[in-house]
């Protein structure tokens, strides 16, 4: 089981795929997401309506992984190529992606979640993929006040996921 928060989802999410793509005989059992931070060129969405916090997460992202690609590479945007990731490239069989209703990155969170959703009926009852939101709140709010009814709520939402087998 892995977890991650933000750029950590991200990380998790490439590390899975690697995973798929090797002979190495590591089982991962399931995925948390916990805020992915999925991004891209083309505004879906809310991105639509605020302009101002979009030219802000493509700065940041330029910032910290100057590319060709740019908000396009496939390190934070998982829809690159053409084809939205799918069960069968991550091979696990559960997946819990959290989201929180006010985060910018909220449309493409929900986006991948659909995009492994579509799949869960071919795996035969093989693969679990969740959305978790969080009404009211902003991206990593868990983090800024891990005290708040909304945070304590993310971990027992995590917490069960790990412990439900």
């Amino acid at each position: 089981m892995h977890a991650g928060d933000s750029a950590g989802a991200n990380i998790i999410h490439h590390l899975a795929l690697c995973r798929s793509r090797s002979s190495l005989a590591v089982k991962i059992h399931g995925l948390v997401m916990i805020h992915p931070y999925f991004w891209g060129k083309d505004l879906i969405g809310s991105e639509k309506a605020d302009g101002a916090r979009k030219a802000m997460v493509d700065n940041w992202w330029t910032f910290v992984f100057p590319s060709n690609e740019g908000c396009d590479d496939p390190y934070i945007n998982p829809f690159v190529g053409g084809a939205p990731p799918s069960a069968e490239d991550l091979r696990c069989r559960r997946v819990s992606i959290f989201v929180a209703e006010r985060d910018i990155l909220c449309d493409r969170e929900k986006a991948y979640y659909r995009s492994l959703s579509r799949r869960e009926e071919g795996h035969n009852g093989k693969l679990r993929v969740e959305l978790v939101e969080t009404k009211g709140k902003d991206h990593i709010f868990h983090l800024f006040n891990p005290d708040c009814e909304a945070a304590t709520g993310l971990v027992d939402d995590w917490a069960s996921f790990i412990n439900h087998e």
